[in-house]
C-alpha cells in the first residue's frame, strides 16, 4: 500500500532522492498543510516528536500511533515537544509484540 503514495521528507540537510521522495527543507507545517489539504485520502506521517508537537499545535493531526520500544532512562528530550497545553486522546487500539514493543493508536479529541 505505501509504495504507491506519494511521499515526502522533512529535512534540512538530506539530499534530493533519486526514488520520487519530495524533500520538504523549509516552513514544514505550512507545507504539511498544503498537503493534507490539497489530498482526497487520508496522509499518513511519520515523524519525530518536534514535527509531532508542531503539527498538534497548529491543529493538523487526528489520529496519532506511538510505537513504544521499552527502553528506561534517566533523562531525554519530551516525547512531543513544545506543547503549550494538555492534549486529550482517546485510545483506539493498544497491540503488544512481546518482548518490547507497544503499538498505541490514539484520536485526538
Amino acid at each position: 500500500m505505501l509504495a504507491e503514495l506519494p511521499k515526502f521528507v522533512v529535512s534540512g540537510s538530506r539530499p534530493d532522492p533519486d526514488d520520487g521522495v519530495q524533500v520538504i527543507r523549509e516552513n514544514a507545517v505550512h507545507q504539511v498543510a498544503e498537503l493534507v489539504g490539497a489530498e482526497t485520502r487520508d496522509v499518513v506521517l511519520l515523524a519525530g516528536g518536534r514535527l509531532v508537537g508542531d503539527l498538534l499545535r497548529a491543529g493538523l493531526l487526528t489520529e496519532i500511533v506511538l510505537i513504544v520500544g521499552t527502553v528506561l532512562i534517566g533523562a531525554g528530550r519530551p516525547l512531543l515537544e513544545g506543547l503549550d497545553a494538555q492534549t486529550e486522546l482517546e485510545l483506539l487500539e493498544a497491540q503488544a509484540y512481546p518482548p518490547t514493543t507497544t503499538w498505541l493508536h490514539y484520536r485526538l479529541r
